[in-house]
């Protein structure tokens, strides 16, 4: 009777070692386990996601001082203010990383601080940083008519008229869409006003970053998922995505977009066939491509601000109206 109660203290007692190693184990493998099975997936997107914002923000300042050179709040020796194909980018030379430059074609250069002790000016957020001239650039468009209009467009009785006639060109209205001109004083060379103000002149303001390698698959050469996913976060109406070179020489945006130009002939068409009371389907205004026009998106646009291609690899774009 002793030996057999011995044997069954003794296997209660290894049962409970057992047990307590098993415990202990347990809570090593889950110490190292990471906190969602996803986390080690989660971290590239929301990296991907803090480049989009960053992006964003940066689209916002270069806006802020366009604004501010549209409306002639700064003192200018020239009287031409804005003009199509200026470009706006961060002062490089400026330790803190937080000037902008306004280059205008015609005009001086206007610095916009970010940051500072002036209640005046708009603070960036503690931390953040502009990115640099040769990494995202800002640029103005100004043209004549509707962004996606191509020779002939608006001449037959398709409704195009309205938004496919130049504001500009007389002799040849209905010839594709271009930039829009300003008067230029034959002595001095400088514009003497600018053509953005000018009656149905459609503004635009644009902005192109280059993709890290990191970001682009090195056997497909195309953006990876993660930051595919980080775009999918975005609304629509930012109109931001990621444009490539397709094998025609233009360019392919994808991403979210919600930009009139992109279906704007698309909608003329349809309300010339229907009734007046039916409403443009919001299925036709979200778009998640769009192939930019080549007549003002030409190989040449996707500049920094000394002349270099920088998007023959793939540049995060971002465009609204101005």
């Amino acid at each position: 009777m002793y030996t057999f109660l011995s044997y069954v203290w003794v296997g209660d007692a290894i049962m409970y070692l057992l047990m307590l190693l098993a415990t202990f184990m347990s809570a090593i493998y889950g110490y190292n386990l990471s906190a969602r099975p996803d986390y080690d997936r989660d971290i590239p997107r929301k990296k991907a996601m803090a480049i989009l914002y960053r992006f964003n923000m940066q689209h916002k300042y270069a806006t802020k001082l366009a604004y501010k050179i549209y409306r002639n709040e700064e003192e200018t020796l020239l009287p031409s203010h804005m003009q199509p194909q200026d470009l706006l980018y961060a002062d490089d030379s400026d330790s803190e990383d937080v000037t902008m430059v306004y280059n205008g074609l015609y005009d001086d250069e206007h610095s916009y601080a970010l940051g500072g002790d002036n209640p005046d000016l708009p603070l960036m957020e503690l931390g953040r940083r502009l990115y640099p001239s040769n990494e995202m650039v800002t640029k103005i468009i100004c043209v004549d008519k509707s962004l996606s209009c191509l020779d002939g467009d608006g001449e037959g009785s398709d409704g195009l008229e309205l938004i496919c006639k130049s504001a500009m060109n007389i002799d040849e209205p209905f010839k594709k869409v271009e930039y829009c001109e300003s008067d230029i004083d034959s002595t001095g060379g400088f514009a003497t006003n600018s053509c953005c103000r000018k009656a149905g002149v459609k503004r635009y303001i644009a902005s192109y970053k280059v993709v890290d390698a990191r970001w682009i698959d090195r056997q497909s050469g195309q953006l990876n998922f993660d930051f595919w996913r980080a775009l999918e976060e975005r609304p629509y109406s930012e109109n931001m995505g990621i444009i490539t070179k397709e094998s025609n020489g233009k360019w392919l945006f994808r991403g979210k977009m919600n930009f009139t130009p992109s279906y704007e002939k698309v909608k003329v068409s349809w309300s010339y066939n229907h009734s007046s009371d039916e409403d443009f389907p919001l299925s036709e205004k979200i778009r998640t491509s769009w192939e930019l026009p080549d007549a003002i998106f030409d190989a040449n646009f996707f500049n920094d601000k000394n002349g270099n291609k920088i998007c023959d690899d793939g540049c995060v774009f971002k465009i609204k109206g101005f």
